[in-house]
């Protein structure tokens, strides 16, 4: 058993490396500091350190200094975690000690853990034993680039084993970031801090009523300036614009209609309770209700296109509006330690809500139920939102009477994350085929909801949040390029109806970093006939992109599938449900053929 000593400052990253590397067998221990590393090297004198270049006042780099000046610590290999900019910054992390270096732009769990068995290895074979040895250049595990008119290396191609049972491990020895006592007296407060503004309350119980007249409501609107002008804002927005712009919140109201303006005020009352503020660096507001809004747009589209009364879709778009919001909620009360849950969600590669449940022991879903029904609203519309994450079965055996709209939201909050309409802080990429079926819901139905869905999202989010496009919106497309390969050009070669998820996933990142030509194919399967079929609309990508293209493979199902057999293709195979943090990962690995 290899002796590994661990530094890194942070906890919540320290925890899940020093679990995968137990997990693979070394006996591992911590240090936050550079004092705690020097003292530990010092009196254990490990196999192997794993250092953070990047610990708080560039201890890291002074680590280095010191086991270099230390006539008998010299001789200790480091594996430095680093982001250099350039050469010029890992021939200066070489001159100061590091051996090997692995790159943070291309970290993996996996890849780590492989690089600790690979430094070990490699130092057991040769352990250099002078200062002059170790300032030769370190190995760097990078990724060497490709040019997409060159064949790849024949190699044979690679079945990346799931990493999620490994994840999970690491996940459950990590300690819950909160105590059962403190998560109740914040879900207590949650309800308090956030109960609805007296215009909402007032506007609920009056358009309930069929013989109040549109001009008492008006004038209760008017109360809340805020709310009067997103009301306003929305009725002359594409969703009700009906002939000439309206003027003043009654024609708003008359425009809107009494059957609808109940939940349009609601809809804007909860929305403004939790956009006054950021709640976390790892949750943008804007980026959420974008999500949040896109996810009641297609709610409400796969209700009314599946026979649903007017009343029942607008009911559909306000559960999918308030789906996500205990996530603000955890975010606005924890602070930090939320930011940490996101974190280590992406960095394990788990479902937020996996993550959120051990580490807070509840999930946002949970957590926001209390809150919802404090707020008096009908246990019909609380369900989809606490069951957003369910399965078919799971919904089947909660509900009795909720059980399409549960499906709506469910189904609604998939398509929007293949799409990446917005960012609501989970990275999960779900299969779409089930929950449609459980709803009916036909093709071409799917692809009208994507075509009047986006333009819908950006005209309401502008309404509903008082912002307007020069804001400089922040775009979750934009911000995942800047983790894909510098030259990605996917093209979907799965069945070529229906819209699977990969398949919407593609279409979005088309064009993402400006590539013209192909340099990667993706297949959604869930059996070996899948991959069989593709045969031939994978050839016709290679003759496009004049290149044998790379094939990156997600498996819907629970049994394995080996991608084809070619030694002239890069394959890998990644499984569903998925993180994008996986697909990126895996990405950038063929992209760069390690």
């Amino acid at each position: 058993m290899s002796s590994i000593l661990l530094v890194e400052h942070e906890p919540f990253v320290r925890e899940p490396l020093a679990g995968v590397l137990k997990h693979a067998g070394h006996e591992v221990r911590c240090a936050g500091s550079a004092q705690d590393a020097l003292s530990g090297a010092k009196t254990q004198r490990p196999d192997l350190i794993v250092l953070d270049a990047e610990l708080p006042r560039q201890d890291g780099l002074r680590v280095l200094e010191y086991l270099q000046a230390d006539a008998d610590l010299v001789t200790l290999p480091v594996l430095v975690i680093a982001n250099p900019k350039g050469k010029d910054d890992i021939v200066s992390l070489a001159r100061r000690g590091a051996k090997h270096i692995l790159l943070k732009q291309t970290f993996t769990l996996e890849a780590f853990v492989d690089r600790v068995r690979s430094c070990l290895v490699q130092e057991d074979s040769v352990r250099p034993s002078t200062a002059a040895a170790r300032s030769e250049p370190p190995h760097v595990a990078a990724p060497m680039p490709v040019p997409a008119c060159a064949a790849p290396t024949p190699a044979a191609p690679p079945t990346v084993k799931p990493t999620d049972a490994r994840s999970r491990d690491t996940l459950k020895e990590m300690t819950p970031l909160v105590t059962a006592e403190e998560l109740r007296k914040i879900l207590d407060k949650s309800g308090e801090l956030h109960a609805l503004s007296p215009a909402v309350g007032r506007v609920m119980q009056m358009a309930s009523r069929p013989d109040v007249p549109a001009d008492d409501i008006a004038r209760v609107i008017k109360q809340d300036p805020g709310i009067a002008m997103k009301i306003l804002k929305l009725a002359n927005s594409a969703v009700y614009t009906r002939g000439a712009p309206v003027d003043s919140v009654l024609c708003a109201v008359r425009r809107i209609g009494m059957e609808q303006i109940r939940q349009a005020v609601m809809n804007i009352g909860v929305v403004e309770q939790f956009s006054g503020s950021e709640p976390g660096i790892s949750l943008d507001t804007r980026k959420f209700w974008e999500h949040s809004i896109a996810v009641g747009l297609f709610a409400a589209g796969i209700i009314a296109a599946t026979g649903g009364s007017a009343a029942d879709t607008d009911a559909a778009f306000t559960m999918g509006l308030l789906h996500d919001v205990g996530r603000v909620l955890l975010a606005e009360q924890l602070g930090n330690r939320y930011t940490k849950v996101i974190e280590a969600s992406r960095h394990l590669e788990l479902p937020l809500e996996v993550v959120e449940k051990r580490l807070l022991g509840c999930t946002h879903a949970d957590f926001v139920e209390k809150v919802l029904t404090s707020w008096r609203f009908a246990g019909s519309l609380v369900k989809p939102v606490v069951l957003h994450h369910a399965s078919v079965s799971a919904i089947q055996q909660n509900v009795v009477s909720a059980f399409k709209p549960c499906i709506a939201v469910a189904l609604a909050n998939r398509i929007a994350h293949a799409i990446l309409a917005g960012d609501s802080g989970s990275e999960s990429i779900a299969s779409l085929q089930e929950l449609a079926k459980a709803v009916s819901l036909k093709d071409d139905a799917i692809t009208t909801l994507l075509d009047t869905v986006p333009p819908q999202v950006e005209e309401l989010k502008l309404a509903m949040l008082a912002a307007t496009p020069s804001n400089g919106w922040p775009c979750a497309r934009r911000a995942l390029a800047k983790r894909l390969p510098d030259r990605f050009q996917p093209v979907y070669v799965g069945k070529p109806e229906g819209w699977e998820a990969c398949r919407l996933l593609t279409a979005t990142l088309r064009g993402i970093t400006g590539t013209p030509d192909p340099t990667m194919a993706v297949l959604g399967a869930t059996c070996p006939e899948d991959v069989a079929a593709a045969k031939s609309r994978l050839e016709a990508a290679d003759k496009e992109a004049g290149a044998t293209l790379s094939l990156l493979i997600v498996n819907w199902s629970s049994k394995p599938l080996e991608p084809p057999q070619d030694n002239l293709r890069r394959a890998e195979v990644i499984h569903g449900p998925f993180q994008l943090q996986s697909f990126c990962h895996a990405a950038r690995r063929l992209n760069s053929g390690t």
